[in-house]
């Protein structure tokens, strides 16, 4: 969006869409047609990346010309605002590389946006693919990688687990979001989050699944109204609101792992929630330890089912044939969420 108008990019030309509703197709020819063409808004101007050519738009129906003219053998892969020092931020690679699959030159530059040179020009380990700045930090999506710029460098902050090397797989900037201070990602048919639950503890989570069907998630972003708007193959568009539970169809949990500095036995555990608990008759506990990769068994209350709670109290049915130093549990409810607050776990030392 610039000037009240919206600018869309292909790999051959810009469309422009005008606040008249008549579309043009090819508003403005690119000079290479095998490139990527990043877009941004910044400093009351816009910007496209062409080939090793920097574009700058300055005004409506005014068409683009070059401001910044890089090495012949850099390729602007993508473009982002550096919050810290409030000046543009360029992603370079010296070879076209949109799988992420070849070894590359890659580098990130901090541009002004008004003179014909660069202000800093720094080597990173792999082809920064989208830069995306939430609360003062540039976080960027990197090959199968998620991290931030630290001014000198990329660090690292997690793997994506489902991303492989396809374009249509990996962080280029349409895949991130963000909701307030919590960055969202698109990681497979997942999304995920990265923010606070708790006042100054950040987590990873995942919080939205693609359950529709079992296409990758190709575009996220904020639909307002704490809703995130969400685009894949099929029919619809789809966004899911955050600060609602009125939609949502039901739990399933898997916590991470809590060790113990010594094995232990487990002999019971107690959960407790938000909002009341109707009936435990959808309620679902398995357990897994340190000997397995499946549940070893289910829990169960030891006086059966129970309503109107907000402590499910009692739940039984540990294995205890060995001493345990890691458990982790599956918790389900096939029909609605009441909010998991709590876990609590009974357990004596086995030695």
């Amino acid at each position: 969006m610039f000037a009240g108008e919206a600018y869309v990019t292909s790999k051959e030309c810009i469309a422009q869409w005008p606040n008249n509703n008549t579309i043009v197709q090819n508003w403005f020819t690119f000079t290479t047609s095998t490139v990527p063409h990043p877009a941004l808004v910044f400093e009351k101007n816009a910007y496209y990346g062409d080939k090793n050519l920097l574009l700058r738009q300055t005004g409506v129906n005014v068409a683009p010309t070059t401001i910044l003219t890089l090495p012949a053998d850099q390729i602007i892969i993508t473009l982002g605002i550096d919050p810290g020092t409030g000046k543009m931020l360029i992603s370079t690679t010296n070879t076209l590389n949109m799988s992420a699959t070849l070894s590359t030159v890659s580098r990130i530059h901090w541009y002004g946006g008004v003179s014909n040179e660069l202000l800093k020009t720094i080597e990173v380990d792999d082809t920064i693919l989208g830069f995306y700045p939430v609360g003062g930090t540039v976080f960027v999506g990197y090959g199968q990688k998620l991290g931030y710029i630290t001014g000198s460098g990329i660090s690292f902050l997690r793997t994506l687990q489902n991303v492989s090397l396809t374009q249509t797989f990996l962080p280029y900037k349409h895949n991130f979001a963000n909701i307030g201070n919590t960055l969202y990602v698109v990681d497979g048919t997942q999304v995920l989050a990265f923010g606070e639950i708790l006042r100054g503890n950040k987590i990873f989570y995942y919080a939205v699944k693609n359950k529709i069907n079992s296409n990758v998630i190709q575009s996220i972003f904020n639909a307002g109204n704490n809703k995130l708007g969400m685009g894949f193959a099929t029919t619809k568009f789809y966004t899911v609101d955050f600060s609602s539970i009125a939609t949502l169809d039901g739990l399933s949990l898997m916590t991470n792992w809590y060790n113990f500095p010594r094995p232990i036995t487990p002999r019971g555990m107690r959960m407790e929630y938000i909002d009341s608990v109707a009936s435990t008759v959808n309620l679902s506990v398995t357990y897994f330890d340190q000997t397995s990769t499946t549940a070893i068994a289910a829990l169960t209350r030891s006086s059966g089912t129970r309503t109107s709670t907000l402590e499910i109290d009692d739940m039984i049915g540990f294995l205890n044939t060995y001493p345990i130093y890691a458990l982790k549990f599956l918790i389900s409810n096939a029909t609605t969420n009441n909010g998991l607050k709590r876990i609590i776990v009974y357990y004596d030392y086995a030695e």
